[in-house]
């Protein structure tokens, strides 16, 4: 059972995702349905925070330096990180990364 956050994050996703993020996940193999995880943040009554991840097959040659790990692509936060933070039994066997985001979406289940 997917919890309420979760569902409203994915009824919002075609509003919320801006195109720059849907290039990068394309560029990865990413599709725009693939989150592993969603959560909320605590916030105001309409407009809620979340925060979640993709993971992909591949791994990091190289990490920037640790005050330029996170960027902005049209006002969702994101960086990545390597390995699995959470089994995913898909993906075992597998060198993975995941790329991690935070944004905020409007109330869109009633």
């Amino acid at each position: 059972m997917r919890l309420r956050y979760s569902r409203n994050c994915e009824a919002g996703r075609e509003h919320t995702v801006p195109h720059s993020v849907r290039a990068l996940l394309s560029q990865l193999g990413i599709p725009l349905n693939g989150e592993i995880e969603v959560y909320k943040f605590p916030g105001g009554v309409r407009s809620h925070g979340y925060g979640g991840w993709y993971m992909f097959v591949g791994r990091m040659l190289s990490k920037p330096p640790e005050d330029t790990n996170t960027f902005t692509l049209d006002g969702v936060r994101v960086w990545f990180t390597s390995g699995q933070s959470s089994r995913v039994p898909a993906f075992d066997g597998y060198g993975t990364s995941e790329l991690r985001f935070i944004t905020k979406a409007d109330e869109y289940l009633k």
